[in-house]
């Protein structure tokens, strides 16, 4: 139902979100993880399955990251090779700068023999070396697209600091992306603000709006919090104080992250924005993983 609600513009969507394993990683346990996930994800009967690609972003921040940062398998090949009887639509990330062009063609006509959609994600930052440029990676699109739709990330945040972000959203439409994925979400206002502006745009220009899914993320230990913070994910003090003092962080995460798709879904029925919801656990740690799988359901019900 992914493509089919996109395509027709239908608000609803819930998909979830996975990071492939550390790239080091046994193929014995490889094999489990997989099924273990597999079967988690059949058993939520998803609209999609988000497959990140991870970048090292110590170049983004001065801060030392909360944790050593470990390659992780190739999104593409993971799903292909590890992902498939998991039932629902397949949504890959592709960090395009690491790539050569023609790697990069390669990686589409793989996508598109598995009829996957694709997320092209631009540079950390402007020192992180890259092999092709964004804008280099949807001309390659155009030449090569295949069944599967495209899809870009929108971050909040970054429309905070640099008010652009609803520009940058409506160039990259012009490009061929017919969707969009956000960073994890805790700041409301900064994520209303964005979707005003853009929302306002597109309507003084007589464009089409396009299709957006916000990620909600799980908090189980204050160490998951640092690590959001390390991120760029604006956690509000409030919530901050809320989820590190309460009696059970899991349950107050679960709780804040469905008032937050409540008022999103709320705030885009009146700007005639079509959404949906993307759940995912930053975390591998079983409780917080299990917690993600109620926030699923929960949000489901909403959405």
């Amino acid at each position: 139902m992914f493509k089919a609600n996109i395509v027709n513009k239908k608000s609803g969507i819930v998909t979830y979100g996975i990071t492939p394993p550390k790239a080091k990683t046994e193929k014995e346990k490889l094999l489990t993880i997989a099924e273990n996930r597999t079967r988690r994800i059949n058993s939520l009967n998803c609209d999609g399955l988000i497959v990140y690609d991870i970048q090292d972003e110590s170049s983004r921040i001065e801060e030392q990251r909360p944790f050593e940062y470990f390659p992780a398998l190739d999104p593409l090949n993971y799903t292909v090779d590890m992902h498939g009887n998991t039932r629902c639509e397949k949504i890959i990330y592709h960090v395009v700068g690491k790539y050569t062009r023609d790697e990069f063609i390669e990686r589409l006509t793989l996508a598109n023999e598995n009829n996957f959609h694709s997320v092209f994600v631009g540079a950390a930052s402007k020192h992180q070396p890259t092999r092709i440029r964004l804008s280099e990676a949807y001309e390659v699109w155009r030449s090569h697209a295949g069944n599967g739709l495209l899809g870009g990330v929108v971050i909040p945040e970054r429309h905070h600091s640099k008010n652009d972000e609803h520009l940058r959203i409506i160039e990259k439409q012009k490009s061929g992306c017919s969707f969009f994925v956000s960073q994890c979400v805790c700041n409301l206002e900064m994520t209303k603000n964005f979707i005003s502006d853009y929302c306002y745009a597109v309507e003084d220009t007589n464009d089409q709006k396009s299709y957006f899914i916000f990620t909600l993320s799980i908090c189980g230990t204050v160490e998951t919090l640092n690590l959001m913070n390390w991120l760029g994910i604006d956690v509000p003090k409030w919530m901050r104080n809320d989820l590190s003092r309460g009696k059970d962080i899991l349950k107050e995460s679960i709780n804040q992250n469905i008032k937050i798709a409540e008022e999103i879904k709320k705030y885009c029925e009146e700007k005639d924005l079509c959404y949906g919801f993307n759940v995912e656990s930053i975390s591998p740690k079983k409780a917080e993983i299990d917690a993600s799988m109620e926030l699923y359901e929960q949000i489901n019900k909403i959405a």
